[in-house]
């Protein structure tokens, strides 16, 4: 027979008690996270300061690219320089949380002297969204990396010539960033991780790619796809106006 404590029976009472148990767990998840997201931010927010990079609005940018196949794009923690010549955001889908698995790390920025057809390279399970159905596949004759990357182009040979062995070697070393060009205009995606630690561990490769893609880019590529020098400078213009005309328009 059930034992009643104040006319409620004993199970009525364990599971009020697991309802409370489970409340009070999921306020020091969230807590948690909190905490960390909070920190992240201002590791984030140092980072960029060291690279002349202030805080912007969180316009969104119609840059965004194509294989970042969000609905409703969602932008924070967005900074830029202050010629936007460099432009760093957390993009995620706004019908998600803020960090969910359709969360990424951006990073944008101009090549100049480059004006080199549409090349994407994704990395395998990294980037599950797909690039939708422009351009063309492409397979290198790298088994491992096309084991983990997807190269999709507008013109084959401008992503074979991109992708030499030491790019190759160089995007298998920085192991999870993806990236995708068009004209003079990079730009760079990691996926964020689970909010398990503060630390940006994404925003780091993504400057790290930033740092070495110059280096690494096939000095054939700039006799092959040759850009105007006002180009670059018209891209980076066109970066800085159009969010700020999106934001007056909210």
């Amino acid at each position: 027979m059930d034992q009643f404590w104040n006319g409620y029976p004993v199970w009525a009472w364990l599971i009020a008690f697991a309802f409370l148990a489970l409340g009070a767990l999921q306020a020091v998840v969230s807590a948690f996270r909190s905490r960390g997201r909070r920190r992240r931010d201002q590791a984030i927010q140092a980072l960029c300061t060291q690279r002349d990079m202030s805080r912007v609005d969180d316009a969104g940018s119609p840059f965004l690219p194509q294989m970042l196949a969000l609905a409703r794009p969602l932008c924070r923690n967005t900074f830029a320089t202050s010629d936007w010549s460099l432009w760093f955001s957390d993009v995620s889908d706004r019908s998600g949380s803020s960090f969910s698995s359709s969360s990424f790390a951006v990073l944008m920025f101009s090549a100049p002297g480059l004006n080199i057809p549409y090349v994407a390279v994704a990395r395998k399970g990294a980037i599950d969204v797909p690039l939708g159905a422009r351009g063309h596949n492409v397979q290198l004759e790298s088994i491992d990396f096309t084991d983990r990357f997807t190269i999709q182009t507008d013109d084959q040979r401008a992503a074979v010539m991109l992708i030499d062995q030491g790019m190759m070697q160089w995007l298998l070393d920085l192991d999870q960033l993806s990236f995708q060009i068009t004209g003079p205009l990079v730009t760079a995606i990691v996926r964020q991780r689970p909010m398990a630690t503060s630390s940006p561990t994404e925003i780091q490769l993504l400057f790290q790619f930033h740092d070495g893609f110059g280096a690494h880019i096939p000095q054939l590529i700039f006799t092959e796809f040759p850009a105007p020098n006002e180009l670059a400078a018209a891209t980076v213009q066109a970066m800085r106006m159009i969010p700020n005309l999106l934001s007056a328009r909210t």
